[in-house]
Parts: structure tokens; sequence; C-alpha cells
């Protein structure tokens, strides 16, 4: 008979305590928390391209496109945070809180690598709709279902 290990849940209050994870990427979903290998080079080149993009096309001074790791939290109960690899947000509307962004983006971006393939880009993604360019999705996001929480 096989046996099952079940993680361990954290609160939004515990991970906030937690000593920052360096050389990956950390990632909470419902209180688990998940680790993942960092990207590799092609795709911090094919994501900063992108944002050179569209950072061409929107007006700098009422919109921020980020693309380095930092943390958007979905949840706070139970907590759900993620990384994406880019975001464009409304200056107007966006929330930082102890040192991560709580308002939902405008659009997410992800250039899936084989970390975040398959069912876990499904899951990434949530009910987003997606349009494919090549390996990477665009997500606009529903602003009120993504509200600050914490």
């Amino acid at each position: 008979m096989a046996t099952t290990t079940t993680p361990k849940l954290v609160t939004y209050e515990e991970w906030l305590r937690m000593p920052e994870v360096r050389d990956a990427i950390e990632e909470v979903v419902n209180g688990e928390i998940r680790i993942m290998p960092p990207p590799k080079l092609i795709h911090a080149e094919i994501v900063e391209n992108l944002a050179d993009l569209l950072r061409r096309q929107l007006d700098p001074k009422t919109v921020r496109v980020r693309v380095s790791a930092f943390g958007v939290v979905i949840r706070c109960d139970p907590v759900t945070t993620r990384v994406p690899d880019l975001a464009v947000f409304r200056k107007a509307s966006m929330v930082e809180k102890d040192g991560y962004v709580h308002s939902a983006p405008e659009l997410v971006v992800e250039c899936f690598r084989p970390a975040t393939r398959g069912a876990s880009a499904r899951r990434r993604s949530g009910t987003a709709r997606a349009s494919a360019f090549r390996k990477c999705g665009w997500y606009p996001t529903k602003p009120a279902r993504l509200k600050s929480c914490c």
C-alpha cells in the first residue's frame, strides 16, 4: 500500500517570517509552498524582449511593466502567491504591503518552461483565457477576482 504525505500548509503570517528563497522561485498555493528551479537565460531574454515591446506602447506615467522576480499576493487565507514572468500594473491602483504586490495586474505574461508547462501551467493561469505566442501565454486578469486581502 502506498503512503502519501500531506504537505505542511502555512499561513500568510508564517510565510512572511520565513527566510527568502535563494536560487529558486517560490510560490505558495493554498498554503502549500512550491519551489521551482530558476529560469534559464533564454527565458529571461524572451521576457525582457516582451517587456521592451510593451514599454514602448504604454504610458510610463500611468503604467508599470514589471519583469524581475517579485511576489503577487492573490489571497491571504489560504495564502496564495505567484511570481509572474511579466506583469503590467496601473500605478494608481498598485498596492504594496509587506514588500509584496497586493493588487491585481492588468496583464500577466507567463513564458512556459519545463518546470511550468502542462497541468502546472494550467493551474498557474487558473481560468483565464490564454492566447499562445509560441510558448508564452498572455493572461488579461480580472481585477474583481484579485483583491487586496491582507
